[in-house]
């Protein structure tokens, strides 16, 4: 697997549900993630790093099966927004728990 380019692992994981593939692509790219994420989990306290570190297979998965490789680009930097998108979910749902937490508690009282 490791003589295959990120285009043709992407396509081994779509088209034939590749593990191996998959694997690949997680073992070459899952620095990005953590790189992405890291940041996020600096300058943003409703961000949960342990949670995304857990999650990093997923959003691999999950970047591999959204990439459309028409659109010109490359995966690294698709994968790269895609970790973007993955971290900001994960703080607007945790400030949306925050929320209904809070509400939750102003009733009690």
């Amino acid at each position: 697997m490791i003589d295959k380019n990120d285009f043709e692992l992407v396509t081994l994981v779509k088209d034939e549900q590749n593990s191996d593939a998959l694997i690949e692509l997680s073992n070459r790219h899952r620095r990005l993630f953590f790189q992405v994420s890291s940041r996020f989990a600096k300058n943003n306290s409703n961000f949960n790093y342990e949670d995304a570190v857990n999650d990093v297979n997923y959003v691999i998965f999950q970047a591999v099966r959204s990439y459309k490789s028409n659109q010109k680009t490359k995966f690294s930097t698709w994968l790269g927004f895609y970790s973007k998108f993955y971290c900001l979910n994960s703080i607007k749902k945790s400030k949306s728990k925050f929320k209904l937490l809070s509400c939750n508690t102003q009733d009690i009282t």
